[in-house]
């Protein structure tokens, strides 16, 4: 039982890194520099979304997510005073909405 979490685990953790890594694709980042709590936040956000909608729609909001996540990107991190993250929460669920309508 507590290998499958272990496992479960692992899967999320790589899932998250390879939308970092799409996302630094598209955008021309580096994607270690990319936020691996504030993509999770945005995957959450925008996952619900994903249900009962085309192809074409969902490849809208995988756009839009990996442009989210890329806006994550932190410039430097020894010294740095990190973003809140309570408003990528917020604003990643608002541009989610608003695709929807």
């Amino acid at each position: 039982m507590i290998r499958k979490e272990i496992y479960a685990y692992l899967l999320a953790y790589n899932l998250l890194r390879s939308v970092m890594y799409e996302a630094s694709l598209h955008s021309g980042l580096n994607s270690l520099r990319f936020s691996l709590q504030a993509t999770r936040q945005h995957l959450n956000n925008f996952s619900p979304k994903w249900i009962n909608k085309t192809k074409e729609k969902r490849q809208r909001l995988y756009k839009i997510l990996l442009k989210k996540v890329a806006e994550s990107y932190q410039k430097k991190r020894n010294g740095s005073k990190k973003k809140g993250m309570a408003g990528l929460n917020l604003e990643s669920e608002n541009v989610a909405r608003k695709l929807i309508r």
